[in-house]
């Protein structure tokens, strides 16, 4: 996904604060990596829980 401001006609230095392209870029970006880190979150203590188990079961 690449940024808006890639050959934006409308782009000048510190654009960033007023232009709604870009504050929409940022979100969706922003929602990405937080379904991300709960992905990972979940799978981490998913596969913690097996190796817990797989150890308790090897004694």
């Amino acid at each position: 996904m690449n940024s808006p401001c890639l050959k934006c006609p409308d782009r000048s230095e510190g654009c960033h604060g007023s232009c709604e392209r870009y504050a929409k870029y940022v979100g969706r970006r922003r929602a990405i990596a937080q379904a991300k880190a709960k992905w990972y979150a979940d799978v981490g203590a998913a596969v913690e829980s097996v190796l817990r188990n797989k150890k308790r079961h090897e004694k």
